[in-house]
């Protein structure tokens, strides 16, 4: 065990190096871009509940094969993932995880200083298989594509994800202007509330 966990240590401490070096030092945050969350993992919120997408690189394929044209792909790795105490659940990442989003068309990594809120608030859309962020940005009045099967999924400005036609549909609306009615978003966050134990 005491093997295990040194070995993971390194291996996130490398990871975070090469996650880095694959970051560029300057965005246009003037040009249209769809926040890309990944999640930690291994963990409930990617497997079971993202289904086929508890490979979230699919999703970041998936989002770059119904791109609109002129657009990119923002995607930022969740901290946790290189949190060096975070060793006894097991490592799903490798060195190469990152070099292959970064080959995926439309899409660049995200240093991990920058604010969620603020890429939020940039984004036109942001998308996730299923963490707090989508639920971050209907909250701010940003639409959401939901590629998991969350709890939120029918809150208004989720876009459900499973496929190249449900996420051709979402950019289509997106591209048009739609955005969540912050007051349904409200009455579903209440909903919840009081309807919760």
């Amino acid at each position: 065990l005491l093997y295990y966990r040194i070995k993971s240590k390194r291996a996130k401490k490398r990871n975070l190096k090469i996650y880095n070096s694959l970051c560029p030092e300057v965005f246009d945050f003037n040009k249209p871009f769809v926040f890309c969350g990944l999640q930690y993992q291994p963990e409930k919120s990617t497997c079971p509940i993202g289904g086929q997408f508890v490979d979230q690189i699919l999703m970041v394929e998936l989002l770059s094969a119904c791109l609109p044209d002129g657009w990119q792909i923002l995607v930022k790795e969740h901290p946790s993932q290189f949190v060096p105490d975070y060793t006894r659940y097991g490592e799903c990442r490798t060195q190469h995880y990152y070099e292959r989003l970064k080959r995926i068309p439309n899409v660049e990594l995200i240093p991990l200083s920058y604010d969620p809120f603020f890429l939020i608030d940039k984004a036109q859309a942001v998308a996730s298989v299923g963490g707090t962020l989508c639920w971050e940005a209907i909250s701010r009045g940003r639409p959401a594509l939901c590629f998991g099967d969350v709890w939120y999924k029918e809150c208004e400005g989720v876009f459900k994800i499973i496929s190249t036609t449900s996420l051709s549909r979402a950019f289509r609306r997106i591209s048009e202007g739609h955005r969540p009615n912050l007051e349904k978003v409200k009455l579903f966050a209440k909903l919840i509330r009081d309807m919760g134990f």
